[in-house]
C-alpha cells in the first residue's frame, strides 16, 4: 500500500495540507445548502438527478424581469405573487385565491367552494347546474339582463325612479290582444339535435324533441303590440364627440351604442317576446272584457226595470 506521504515533496508534513483539503470539502459542501447573497452570472443553476430547490425559514425566491419556468409543478406553502403573468396548463389553489388585477385564463377554472367578486363575473357563457332547481323561498325579485352588457339584475317600479309617465291605453287595443293566436310549435335547434348529424349538438335520434307553447313576435309585431316585442339591435362602440364629451375628471373614450336593426323595407326584425310583461295585456284584455261586462248588466238591469213597469201598468188597466 503506498505511503500517502509519497505524494508530498520529502521534508514537507502532509497532514496540515490534508485537513485544509478536508475542509474544503466540507465548506464546499455546506455552500451547496445554503448560499447567502450570493450572485450567479449569465450562467444558471442546474439541479440534476430529480433534486430540488428549498428555501428554509421565511426566505423568498425572487425572479426579477425574468422568467420562473418549470416543466413540472411549482408549490407554496404560503404565497405566490406575480407582478406580470402567471401561466400554466393548469392552475391549483387548496386554499384561496386573491386576484387584485385582472387574470385571463383560457381553459377552465374549477372550483370547489364559491367564486367571490367585488366587481363583475363575465364570460361569454354563464351556467349553473343547480339554478333550475334551486327553490327560494326567501324574498324574491325578477331578473333581467342587460342586451347591451349581458349584465344581470332587476328593474324597479316605483314612481320616484320613473318620468313621463302616461297611459298606455292597452284596453283600446283589447280585441286585437284577445284575437292573438297561440300555438304550438318545436325549435330547429332541438330537431337539429335530433335529426342533423352535423350539427355540433346533434345527440342522435333516440333524442326527445319538445313541443312548446306560446306566441309568435312577427303576430305581435303586426298587430301593433310593439311594447313586448325584442327586436334584432346591434351593438357598437361610438367616440366621443369633442363637444359631447363629459364634463368630469374621468376620461370617457367611448359609449356602447345600442342601435336597432332593420330589414330591407327598414322595419325592425322581431326576435322574440316580453313574455314577463305580456301580462300587462292579460289585463287591459281582462278590463275591456269586465267594462263590457259592466255594460251589459247595465242594459240588462235597466231592460228588467221597464219589464216591471209595464206589469204594473197591466194590473192597474185590469183593476179599471
Amino acid at each position: 500500500m503506498a505511503n500517502p506521504g509519497d505524494a508530498f515533496p520529502d521534508g514537507v508534513d502532509w497532514i496540515p495540507r490534508a485537513l485544509k483539503g478536508l475542509q474544503r470539502q466540507i465548506d464546499a459542501n455546506a455552500s451547496s445548502r445554503s448560499l447567502a447573497a450570493s450572485q450567479i452570472g449569465a450562467g444558471g443553476v442546474l439541479i440534476s438527478g430529480g433534486g430540488s430547490l428549498t428555501i428554509e425559514g421565511t426566505g423568498s425566491l425572487n425572479v426579477g424581469s425574468g422568467a420562473l419556468n418549470s416543466a413540472g409543478s411549482i408549490s407554496a406553502g404560503t404565497t405566490i405573487t406575480a407582478s406580470g403573468t402567471v401561466q400554466g396548463n393548469s392552475l391549483r389553489s387548496t386554499g384561496n385565491s386573491q386576484i387584485d388585477g385582472s387574470e385571463t385564463v383560457n381553459g377552465n377554472i374549477a372550483v370547489g367552494g364559491s367564486v367571490t367578486a367585488s366587481g363583475g363575473v363575465r364570460g361569454t357563457d354563464l351556467y349553473s347546474s343547480n339554478a333550475a332547481g334551486y327553490n327560494i323561498t326567501g324574498t324574491r325579485a325578477g331578473g333581467w339582463w342587460e342586451t347591451a352588457t349581458g349584465r344581470a339584475g332587476t328593474a324597479v317600479s316605483s314612481r320616484h325612479f320613473k318620468t313621463h309617465i302616461t297611459d298606455a291605453k292597452l284596453r283600446e287595443r283589447a280585441p286585437v290582444i284577445l284575437e292573438l293566436s297561440i300555438k304550438h310549435y318545436q325549435y330547429l335547434a332541438q330537431l337539429a339535435k335530433r335529426d342533423d348529424p352535423n350539427s355540433p349538438d346533434n345527440v342522435g335520434p333516440w333524442y326527445k324533441v319538445h313541443t312548446e307553447v306560446g306566441l309568435i313576435a312577427e303576430d305581435l309585431h303586426a298587430a301593433g303590440l310593439w311594447e313586448f316585442v325584442i327586436y334584432e339591435r346591434e351593438f357598437a362602440e361610438i367616440p366621443w364627440a369633442e363637444d359631447d364629451r363629459p364634463q368630469s375628471e374621468e376620461e370617457f373614450v367611448s359609449v356602447l351604442v345600442e342601435r336597432l336593426v332593420l330589414d330591407n323595407d327598414g322595419e325592425p326584425i322581431p326576435r322574440s317576446i316580453h313574455y314577463e310583461m305580456f301580462a300587462l295585456a292579460g289585463l287591459a284584455a281582462t278590463q275591456f272584457v269586465w267594462s263590457e261586462v259592466v255594460k251589459e248588466r247595465q242594459r240588462a238591469n235597466s231592460f228588467a226595470a221597464r219589464l216591471h213597469a209595464l206589469d204594473g201598468l197591466e194590473e192597474d188597466s185590469s183593476l179599471v
